[in-house]
């Protein structure tokens, strides 16, 4: 898959030492229940270099750059699956998030059939909380974990898609407008 500025492909033998790096970078792990010890970080990222799971994708730059990692796996509390993220320090800020999000949701949606999304992000991660909700994610639930307040949301097909609400919102006020006159 690509967007206009990443490529976003499956973890590959040369990812072995960037997926250590972002799993002990304490910046990239601060809401996420802190990072892994290197022995932690290292098998974790033997295994998916050797397996190389069909949800889990690398992100790189058009330069081949590791930008960072998203990943889509059965939500521990239901049958529906979780969508995950990390992006290096160096790529924040400049919307890779986004986009690589946008593609990758409408990705397993088209191709997967994967109709609801969960996250999980604390509530103090203001940036991811207010991204996710950019892109048409909605709390249902707020829960506590590694001692912290914490968002549990989704996003549901057919209008889910950040892109599709902020194209419905016109339409609605004007149906609302209809309505009441």
């Amino acid at each position: 898959m690509e967007t206009s500025r990443l490529i976003i492909e499956r973890v590959a033998e040369e990812d072995f030492e960037n997926l250590i790096k972002i799993d002990t970078c304490s910046a990239v792990r601060k809401y996420l229940g802190g990072p892994l010890d290197y022995n932690s970080a290292y098998v974790r990222a033997a295994i998916l270099v050797k397996v190389s799971p069909d949800l889990f994708w690398v992100l790189r730059d058009h330069n081949r750059q590791f930008t960072g990692t998203i990943s889509l796996k059965k939500h521990h509390d239901s049958d529906e699956m979780e969508i995950s993220y990390q992006l290096m320090p160096d790529a924040w800020g400049k919307g890779f998030a986004t986009e690589a999000l946008e593609k990758v949701i409408k990705h397993v949606h088209e191709n997967l059939n994967i109709m609801t999304i969960l996250a999980e992000t604390q509530a103090k991660n203001l940036r991811s909380v207010n991204l996710l909700r950019k892109l048409g994610f909605r709390e249902i639930r707020k829960l506590e974990r590694f001692g912290e307040p914490l968002y549990k949301i989704k996003i549901s097909y057919p209008l889910g898609i950040g892109y599709i609400s902020n194209f419905m919102r016109p339409i609605k006020k004007k149906l609302r407008f209809l309505i009441m006159t």
